[in-house]
């Protein structure tokens, strides 16, 4: 209300004018200037450029980017953890803290009861536009949005189809009663006229420890490499 104001005085009271005073109370059920509302027209500008898209996206609900859970009748954010007997989710609490390596905020989350360092609570497909090429979940301002983005091309590419399936990025239509062709067993080589052809013998072992068994432990580049060889070995008996 300016209408006291002197008129020497109204740039300067205009300036300290902030948002929750100029649209009210609604100010609250806004995605962005809810995060600015203590912000003047001075001030509001680098307020805006500092806002990460965590704050902007997510609203502390089931429909945020993050996994929430009940606790104490309260959504808290939560990672899962296993299933109980009936297959249903099992969540433990987690909190983050923010740190900077270099020029770059990263967030690391903890556990709530035992504080030890947790997985990333992000929800599907987040995980791909908000990690970064080392896995590690980072706080982007909405300015620097090409920079996550370039993020998802490296991380689908590392992820396994499993993963991706899971994430709902991938999508595989498999018949009624039929399992899922990344269930399928890797083919290394096989054996025609006794004529031995190899395929993909290196997927036996990953790192000398874990054996890959099936399509779906394969990364994107994995399985581009594991089909294009089926098709040199299919072209190579076809001649």
């Amino acid at each position: 209300n300016f209408k006291d104001t002197k008129l020497s005085e109204l740039h300067t009271q205009m300036e300290q004018l902030t948002v929750q005073q100029a649209i009210g109370n609604s100010v609250a059920e806004h995605k962005i200037l809810k995060h600015v509302a203590d912000a003047t027209l001075s001030t509001i500008g680098d307020k805006l450029e500092s806002l990460s898209i965590q704050q902007v996206l997510d609203d502390g609900t089931s429909d945020g980017i993050y996994q929430y859970a009940t606790f104490d009748g309260e959504l808290k954010t939560a990672v899962e953890v296993g299933k109980d007997s009936f297959g249903n989710p099992i969540y433990r609490q987690v909190y983050s803290t923010e740190v900077t390596v270099g020029t770059q905020k990263q967030l690391i989350w903890k556990y709530s009861d035992d504080n030890t360092t947790a997985p990333s609570p992000l929800k599907g497909t987040w995980k791909y536009l908000l990690k970064n090429t080392d896995g590690v979940e980072c706080v982007y301002a909405l300015q620097d949005m090409n920079k996550a983005m370039s993020n998802v091309a490296d991380n689908i590419q590392k992820s396994t189809l499993n993963d991706l399936q899971n994430d709902g990025i991938l999508k595989i239509t498999t018949e009624p009663g039929q399992p899922s062709i990344l269930t399928h067993g890797i083919i290394y080589s096989f054996t025609i006229n006794s004529i031995s052809y190899p395929v993909c013998e290196q997927y036996k072992y990953d790192d000398n420890v874990t054996a890959k068994t099936t399509l779906g432990e394969l990364t994107v580049n994995e399985a581009i490499n594991y089909i294009s060889k089926m098709l040199a070995v299919i072209d190579e008996i076809s001649d």
